[in-house]
């Protein structure tokens, strides 16, 4: 394994291979009692709270892994989950994969201002503190907060929900206090260069007056707004030549419930590339989209751009056992098993020389999440987890198909096999036996059934 990268915020996370000297002072997080306790030791409170390093040492490895999942959205059922089993269970099948990475990051779809309430609409989020603390200890390094609920809860709660992922070693990508740009770039050392990542959102759930320096505030590059588009485009093409070895840029775009990107996605995603981004992610569709290798025009570089990675976690999809698509011919979000269906983005960078990181590799693997409503005692808490899906979706019929579908709909060209997900053997071994055990006890009603109907001369 390759040394852990370590988000300086209010604290550090620290791995087998890391070197912080001998006066780190560790100490162990000790989150909320309701949230299961995971193997995770951090030292204490270092400087820039905006960027992150990783320590030289010895035989350092040749390659890092990125590793970068989709939306997280914290429906209620999400968080009656996260409320009853603990936080370590929403992520347990997916976790080694996680930690394994030398970057892990996602798509954080709510505000995190532990001073106001969490909403009851299903259309509207936040989220405390403690739930913070658990994605921190899952292995989550980073997250976009750059997307559509990101002013959820009000303009001022962006500054609370920037100082609550810093508070729990996490950095937040497109987000910024009063002082602070949204558009300057997230720096992380990775192989003993600078990693640059930004994130901005191409859409807004409300009608209102973005606001400006001297405001906590997103990264923003609305269509309807050529100002923005052409800031962030310029930020890009800056961040390239001011010590930025790589560059990474996150997108929230597109239309939900898609399975491709609209054409003006594509050509924003690829002016990104043009002016300088290395990688390209996109998210907010909530279905996973195809994968482009995109060739930037009069040179040789080649940008992988992920048009929309899908949910890493979410609660749609729980009524789509069956598979189908939609309900009665008119589309139904619990019904679209596209939803339960993600992939996460790999990406392995090499250093090419001082100074600059090139990807040696990008491609995906599906993930499937786990939170169909399987039979439970009245008042007990649904179980929802991110896992790997089984390869091949194993026998089970229903992922079979899900399978070959995401396969077909993102491409098998940037497929990657198991091997290329760090800590492959640990994460598909728990995520198999995850997703095996929640398709088993999905089943187990309808057989009920069919031997009840058997039994009774099939009345």
């Amino acid at each position: 394994m390759s040394a852990r990268v370590v988000a300086q915020a209010s604290t550090q996370r620290t791995s087998p291979g890391l070197s912080l000297g001998a006066d780190a002072g560790l100490r162990r997080i000790e989150p909320p009692t309701h949230v299961a306790v995971l193997d995770v030791t951090r030292p204490d409170a270092v400087s820039d709270a905006r960027s992150a390093t990783v320590s030289a040492a010895p035989g350092a490895p040749r390659e890092a892994v990125v590793v970068w999942g989709g939306d997280l959205v914290p429906h209620q059922d999400v968080l009656r989950s996260f409320a009853a089993k603990g936080g370590a269970s929403l992520y347990a099948p997916i976790v080694a994969a996680l930690r394994a990475a030398d970057l892990a990051m996602l798509n954080f779809e709510t505000p995190a201002a532990p001073s106001r309430p969490i909403p009851t609409s299903q259309m509207q989020f936040n989220v405390h503190a403690d739930f913070v603390r658990a994605l921190s200890q899952a292995g989550i390094d980073a997250v976009s907060v750059a997307n559509n609920h990101g002013y959820d809860a009000g303009i001022d709660a962006v500054g609370e929900t920037v100082r609550t992922l810093r508070e729990a070693g996490i950095v937040p990508v497109g987000g910024a206090l009063q002082d602070e740009d949204p558009l300057e770039p997230s720096r992380f050392t990775l192989l003993g260069e600078t990693l640059c990542v930004m994130a901005a959102t191409r859409l807004l759930n409300f009608d209102m007056v973005v606001p400006t320096a001297g405001r906590p505030r997103l990264g923003i590059a609305r269509e309807s707004q050529r100002a923005e588009r052409d800031a962030f485009v310029d930020a890009v093409r800056r961040a390239k030549g001011n010590r930025c070895a790589a560059v990474l840029v996150s997108l929230h775009s597109g239309t939900e419930y898609t399975d491709e990107p609209e054409s003006r996605d594509r050509t924003f995603f690829r002016r990104c590339a043009d002016a300088g981004a290395d990688v390209v992610i996109g998210h907010h569709s909530h279905t996973p989209h195809p994968v482009e290798m995109h060739r930037v025009s009069g040179s040789s570089r080649v940008v992988p751009i992920f048009y929309s990675l899908g949910n890493f976690l979410s609660n749609q999809g729980a009524a789509a056992e069956a598979g189908v698509r939609s309900a009665a011919g008119t589309h139904n979000v619990n019904f679209d098993a596209r939803t339960r269906e993600s992939i996460l983005a790999v990406l392995r960078f090499r250093r090419a020389r001082a100074g600059m990181l090139e990807v040696s590799r990008a491609g995906w693997v599906p993930l499937w999440t786990i939170n169909a409503p399987l039979r439970r005692r009245a008042g007990e808490a649904q179980t929802i987890q991110a896992a790997l899906m089984p390869r091949d979706g194993a026998d089970d019929p229903l992922l079979r198909g899900r399978w070959s579908g995401v396969a077909r709909r993102v491409g098998r060209d940037s497929l990657l096999a198991r091997e290329d997900v760090p800590g492959w053997q640990e994460a598909y071994e728990a995520s198999d036996l995850a997703v095996s055990a929640s398709r088993a006890e999905a089943r187990r009603p309808a057989e009920s059934s069919r031997t009840a109907r058997s039994s009774s001369g099939g009345r």
